[in-house]
C-alpha cells in the first residue's frame, strides 16, 4: 500500500498527541452553574440524567432537580430525604426516584417522599435497575440488596471476601448482565455470580465506576494508579492513563455524543479518551476535584466538582 504525505503527517500528529497527552482548556470556555443559579450546594457528589431529560444533582447538602431552566431542591429540612449527603440516584421504569445517601435510601413516587426503612443507617453507594424491573442497591458493608419489582428483597453478600461487601458501583450492560464493582473484585450476574479479579485482566480489584459505550464495551474505573480497564468481545484489556500524573480513583465516566469517553479522576481532574489517545484537560480543572459526569439528552456535557458547582459545554469532536 502506498502512503501519501497527508496520511503520514496525520499519523505523525497522532503519535505526537500520545506523547503530549494534554489539552489546555480555560474556564471561560465552559458555562458554570452554582448556588447563585439555584443549586442546593456547590459540592457535587453525583450527577444523573433520567430518561425524561431531567438532570438530578446530588450534593453534600441535598438534592437538586434541573428541568432545563430551573432548579428544585430537596433536603432533610424540607422533609424529603433521610440524609443530605447524596451518593447515588436512579429513576426506574415507573418514574419512581431512588436516592442513596450516607444514612439510607429515600424514595419519591412523584407525589410523596418515603424512607426505605430497610436501609436505615446503611450507606447506599450505588443503584441500578435490572431488565425485569428489580432494583439492585449497592451498600458499604452489606453487599448488594435486590429489591424485587413484585415486592420483597434478597441480600447478596460474599462472605469469603471481606472487601467484596463494600460495593462501589453497579452497571447493567447492553445484554442485560449486571456488573457489581466492589473494593475486592468485580462480579458479573446473569442468574449466577462470576467473580473477576486482576488475574483476569482488571487494572485493580477496587472497581469504583463503570459505564458502557455505543459499541457495547464496558469501561471500568478503578483505584489503579495509571490504567483503565475495558471489556470488549476480546476480553479484558488495560488502557493507559496519562503517564506523567498520578491517578488513584476514577470516580465517574460517561460517553459523549461523539463517542469520546470522559473520566472524573480524583487527583488528575478531567480526562477524555477519543478511542486512540487519553488526554488530560488542563486549565479548567487544575484546582477542582472532579467528582461526577453526565451527558444530557441534547448532548450537553456536565462536569460536577468538589466546591465549584457544575461546568457544562457541548463537546466538539476532537
Amino acid at each position: 500500500m502506498k502512503y501519501t504525505l497527508p496520511f503520514m503527517l496525520a499519523l505523525l500528529c497522532c503519535f505526537s498527541c500520545v506523547e503530549d497527552g494534554d489539552v489546555d482548556v480555560k474556564l471561560n470556555e465552559w458555562t458554570s452553574l452554582t448556588e447563585a443559579d439555584g443549586l442546593v450546594s456547590n459540592v457535587i457528589t453525583t450527577l444523573y440524567t433520567d430518561s425524561t431529560g431531567i438532570t438530578w444533582i446530588g450534593t453534600t447538602n441535598g438534592l437538586s432537580r434541573y428541568d432545563g431552566s430551573t432548579f428544585t431542591n430537596y433536603t432533610v429540612a424540607g422533609g424529603h430525604l433521610i440524609d443530605d449527603w447524596i451518593l447515588c440516584i436512579l429513576r426506574d421504569r415507573d418514574n419512581n426516584l431512588f436516592v442513596g445517601t450516607q444514612k439510607g435510601l429515600s424514595f419519591f413516587n412523584g407525589t410523596t417522599w418515603y424512607v426505605v426503612t430497610l436501609f436505615n443507617n446503611v450507606e447506599v453507594t450505588s443503584l441500578v435497575e435490572a431488565t425485569n424491573g428489580d432494583v439492585w442497591v449497592g451498600t458499604r458493608s452489606f453487599g448488594v440488596i435486590q429489591l424485587f419489582y413484585a415486592g420483597g428483597y434478597q441480600q447478596h453478600i460474599d462472605n469469603t471476601c471481606g472487601e467484596c461487601t463494600f460495593i462501589e458501583s453497579l452497571f447493567r450492560n447492553s445484554d442485560g448482565k449486571l456488573w457489581i464493582g466492589s473494593q475486592g473484585d468485580l462480579k458479573i450476574y446473569d442468574g449466577s455470580f462470576t467473580s473477576i479479579t486482576t488475574a483476569d485482566g482488571l487494572a485493580s480489584p477496587w472497581v469504583s465506576s463503570m459505564t458502557g459505550d455505543r459499541w457495547g464495551n464496558v469501561w471500568l474505573g478503578t483505584f489503579s494508579e495509571l490504567e483503565l480497564t475495558r471489556f470488549s468481545h476480546a476480553g479484558f484489556e488495560k488502557i493507559p492513563l496519562v503517564r506523567y500524573s498520578v491517578f488513584n480513583w476514577i470516580r465517574a465516566m460517561a460517553e459523549d455524543k461523539n463517542g469520546q469517553l470522559w473520566l472524573a479522576a480524583d487527583q488528575g481532574g478531567l480526562l477524555y479518551y477519543d478511542g486512540l489517545v487519553m488526554r488530560q484537560v488542563f486549565g479548567a480543572f487544575d484546582e477542582s476535584w472532579v467528582t461526577s459526569i453526565t451527558v444530557r439528552q441534547d448532548g450537553e456535557l456536565w462536569i460536577g466538582t468538589e466546591g465549584q458547582g457544575i461546568y457544562k459545554q457541548y463537546p466538539a469532536r476532537k
